[in-house]
């Protein structure tokens, strides 16, 4: 059976729409359950937790962006070094 007789099957039959949207609503309900979701405060949950990645993520931006400035200021003063030992001394 194709998925599109399959979706006409679907939609004629009231009592088969009915069973599957119960089933869908009740699997929904685990899955949220499942992962610590179910209660009024969800939606807040799953806020936090977008702030909190993306605060991670300017963390490790930042982390990045410090140890490429280091290690580049590094260089440049080796470099520096070396031209003082061969110009100046």
């Amino acid at each position: 059976m194709k998925k599109e007789d399959l979706e006409i099957v679907v939609r004629e039959d009231p009592k088969l729409m009915i069973m599957l949207r119960v089933a869908s609503e009740e699997g929904s309900r685990r899955a949220l359950a499942k992962v610590g979701l179910e209660d009024a405060d969800a939606g807040k949950d799953i806020h936090d937790l977008r702030t909190l990645i993306e605060g991670y993520r300017v963390v490790k931006k930042t982390a990045t962006k410090t140890v490429v400035q280091a290690v580049v200021v590094f260089t440049l003063g080796l470099i520096s070094m070396g031209a003082y030992m061969k110009f100046w001394r």
